[in-house]
């Protein structure tokens, strides 16, 4: 298992997903809380439709998630 903060999932995040999808399981913390955590994906998943969309861009996700911060 891994543990990496947020800002330096944001710089290295393909590194971290490739670990994820190679079968490690990866915390992200945040103000030393684990926030989130990617893991491999469940044998038996039906794959994404080809028109599925996602629910936002990471970016999109991070920069809100700059904006509540400041609000602080």
């Amino acid at each position: 298992m891994r543990v990496v903060g947020i800002k330096a999932l944001e710089n290295q995040l393909s590194e971290y997903v490739r670990m994820a999808a190679a079968g490690e399981r990866v915390l992200i913390t945040d103000r030393d809380g684990v926030v989130a955590e990617l893991v491999p994906p469940q044998e038996g998943l039906p794959p994404f439709a080809k028109d599925a969309l996602p629910i936002a861009p990471l970016q999109e996700i991070l920069d809100q998630l700059d904006e509540d911060r400041a609000d602080r």
